[in-house]
């Protein structure tokens, strides 16, 4: 991971941009075991996780099933923030993490009132959606062959 997180999950923003979006940011610790987001319920904000691993699981017909790690590097709530809906899955601490805190309000009035750095944020974002939808494009296409 580079020295700067925020550079590394929006990498077509300029330093400027990432100062702006630096601004905005909190750094949280969540213990093993806390609920990052939940499932269903409205979140506030966006979050990296800079160091340690969450698991995001799903729940099925009375059943909960992990589907995937996230580690550090990797934006959650990022779904919820560019489709403006709960969240589709809980992200639950699977060791103590650190992550970075993004105000979803306070960052969509700063994309609002600059284009360009909408455009980038929104570009950084849909290709995150696009890598994870073609893992598990790829691990369905597995499960066929199995």
């Amino acid at each position: 991971m580079t020295a700067d997180p925020l550079a590394a999950a929006f990498p077509l923003l300029t330093t400027r941009q990432l100062g702006q979006i630096s601004a905005l940011t909190e750094n949280i610790t969540i213990e093993l075991g806390g609920i990052l987001l939940r499932e269903g319920h409205h979140t506030d904000s966006l979050y990296l996780i800079t160091d340690g691993i969450a698991d995001l699981t799903k729940n099925l017909v009375e059943m909960e099933s992990v589907v995937t790690e996230i580690k550090a590097g990797e934006l959650v709530g990022e779904m919820s923030f560019a489709g403006n809906f709960p969240p589709t899955a809980t992200v639950t601490a699977a060791t103590d993490i650190k992550a970075i805190k993004i105000d979803k309000s306070k960052l969509m009035a700063l994309l609002e009132g600059d284009a360009a750095l909408g455009m980038a944020v929104f570009r950084s974002i849909a290709s995150t959606l696009s890598r994870r939808l073609l893992q598990v494009t790829e691990r369905f296409a597995f499960l066929r062959l199995t």
